[in-house]
């Protein structure tokens, strides 16, 4: 079990800001790989730290700040990409897949609330919950600020994160070599591709390609021979990438 975030397969109530804003901070400092955010703009120097030591770790840090029509300040450097929305929404939180918590907007920015956040970890829930944020909210917000690209090489097993270094270093015109391990999506064979990007299909750095937000996919090219990519559970992709490796061509 994690130190901030509920047991394994539970789901419970949050009932009061003080314990909301905890938790929230906890699941934040306890991510490995991904976090996705939307907060009031009142409440983001609240979570600052959490966001920026994530950050630093090499945590993808997706931020929708709402109830703002402009960017603040300080963030810079608290996201790998942030976007803004003028109007309210739910506070959401998850990292990894598998933890995060949700709550009324109401909850982090009235003095007095009757409202409940949820705080969740489940391996079915949380991917649901990360499809509503980049399928419902994100796409509406208005994007303010992108990091820059990690250095390469690059290995990852979390795809989305792969997707977005090579969206990154592709918009620098950097020619981008890869080492794709995996399998066969029709034929469930194992894969393991020295191969070149040719192109990236994505839908959370704008421009946009994709044909919904959560879309992801790598098309590569080995040998003359062109194939698509996808993560996990890919199907519609020529193959499902279980690590990647980036590198300079």
């Amino acid at each position: 079990n994690r130190r901030h975030g509920p047991a394994s397969d539970q789901v419970e109530v949050g009932k009061s800001r003080e314990t909301v804003l905890k938790r929230m901070k906890g699941i934040m400092a306890d991510s490995e790989s991904e976090l996705t955010l939307s907060i009031p703009i009142g409440r983001l120097s609240d979570v600052a730290d959490e966001l920026q030591a994530a950050v630093d770790r090499g945590v993808l840090v997706t931020l929708l700040i709402t109830e703002t029509d402009e960017p603040p300040e300080d963030c810079c450097g608290v996201a790998s990409i942030t976007r803004i929305w003028g109007e309210p929404m739910p506070a959401m939180v998850t990292a990894d897949d598998r933890v995060g918590l949700v709550a009324p907007a109401e909850m982090l920015t009235s003095t007095h609330s009757d409202t409940q956040a949820i705080v969740f970890s489940h391996p079915q829930l949380g991917p649901v919950i990360v499809g509503s944020f980049f399928g419902n909210y994100w796409p509406v917000g208005t994007e303010v600020a992108v990091s820059e690209p990690a250095s390469l090489p690059l290995t990852e097993t979390n795809f989305r994160i792969a997707v977005v270094e090579a969206t990154l270093w592709c918009r620098t015109e950097t020619p981008l070599a890869a080492r794709i391990e995996g399998r066969w999506t029709e034929t469930n064979e194992p894969v393991d591709l020295e191969c070149r990007i040719v192109g990236v299909t994505q839908g959370l750095i704008e421009p946009a390609n994709s044909q919904f937000p959560i879309e992801a996919s790598l098309t590569i090219d080995t040998d003359g021979e062109t194939y698509t990519v996808g993560g996990e559970g890919a199907f519609i992709e020529d193959i499902e990438a279980e690590r990647v490796t980036l590198n300079k061509a």
